[in-house]
């Protein structure tokens, strides 16, 4: 692997990424904006499947018989996600929210009693937009880079059924959480 020349950006596991010299962000940039457009066409089977194909460049790194294979960037990467749901985790509770709920790419925020639909989009809409100015703000203070992440809110549910862990009162969510 290429040293990552002058002030790179770390990462985890010894992993360190260019800021100038790569080939995979290219890549990636060019399905983002391949995925906008089926966004706006309202053609959600090619953006699910472009999204799908944007998130398996993170298991080329980790698979041996790929030309870009890095475990240390892989698990760098991995790291990041983790930090990305943890902070946002975070930062959604500093705004008096509860978090119940949270995997490797979304997080369940409970409202409470007396929100209807209409408000549950207003708030979910206001903390993605928010959620993610916060983290264009962060990248480019602690790392000098700009922020593509985009937080969406998805939808909501009136009801939200969680099992408990076998001998536990605790949700299924909390085996997979890292906070």
């Amino acid at each position: 692997m290429a040293a990552p020349g002058p002030d790179p950006i770390p990462g985890f596991q010894q992993a360190a990424f260019s800021r100038d010299r790569y080939i995979l962000p290219e890549i990636i940039e060019s399905l983002w904006r391949a995925r906008d457009q089926a966004k706006t066409h309202s053609n959600k089977p090619l953006s699910q499947a472009i999204k799908i194909l944007m998130n398996s460049f993170y298991g080329v790194l980790g698979t041996t018989g790929c030309r870009f294979f890095s475990p240390q960037l892989a698990g760098s990467i991995a790291r990041f996600g983790q930090r990305i749901i943890c902070k946002s985790r975070e930062f959604i509770e500093e705004q008096g929210y509860s978090v119940i709920y949270g995997d490797t790419d979304s997080l369940f925020v409970l409202l409470g009693k007396g929100h209807d639909a209409a408000s549950a989009k207003s708030i979910g809409n206001q903390l993605a937009e928010s959620l993610s100015q916060w983290w264009r703000d962060h990248l480019q203070a602690t790392m000098s880079v700009e922020s593509f992440l985009e937080v969406e809110f998805e939808t909501h549910y009136l009801r939200f059924l969680m099992p408990t862990l076998r001998g536990s009162d605790k949700g299924t969510g909390h085996a997979q959480r890292t906070w």
